[in-house]
């Protein structure tokens, strides 16, 4: 039997606060993006629920891999630990079915809030698997905000407004 010694093997409470806030995170834009597909049928809706359950499913093995329980388990699509993600997803549902525009802004904002909360998590852990599986995650983020922008921009002939990030970081995501 091979002794760890260290604490490099296993999470910190603030990395196990982090992780199972964004499985939580991941699974209601998967399931905002798996229920606005099925609404508007755009396929880059598709494309970006399919991307957010791989990272689901990646972030579940790593924390199962440090000995903990998969915190999601048996919820399908809109359900949550959380009342709060439960109201927060019914809303999201009812204003992204308005338009495929208010859709499409809100998952931008998600996205947005998305990368905002990844980056800090991203800095504070050193655990490299950890780290690097963030990192993978907020540049799907930035993909996926990239991908709305451009849809938002065919529909309404203008480019994309930040609503959490600053323009600046946008436009850098965006490549402008």
């Amino acid at each position: 039997m091979i002794r760890r010694s260290s604490d490099k093997y296993k999470l910190t409470t603030a990395e196990v606060s982090a992780v199972v806030d964004l499985v939580d995170k991941e699974k209601y834009l998967r399931d905002i993006y798996i229920k606005l597909f099925e609404y508007w049928s755009e396929p880059i809706l598709e494309k970006s629920a399919a991307i957010k359950h791989e990272n689901l499913l990646q972030l579940i093995n790593l924390f199962t891999s440090y000995g903990y329980l998969d915190p999601i388990q048996g919820l399908i699509v809109g359900d949550f630990n959380s009342g709060a993600l439960d109201t927060a997803f019914a809303a999201a549902v009812v204003t992204g079915t308005e338009t495929a525009y208010k859709g499409l802004r809100l998952l931008g904002k998600l996205e947005e809030t998305n990368i905002q909360t990844l980056t800090p998590y991203i800095n504070n852990t050193d655990k490299p698997k950890v780290k690097t599986l963030l990192t993978q995650i907020r540049e799907d983020s930035f993909v996926a905000l990239q991908k709305v922008a451009a849809r938002i921009t065919v529909i309404t002939g203008s480019p994309y407004v930040a609503q959490v990030l600053t323009q600046a970081q946008v436009d850098k995501i965006l490549g402008l």
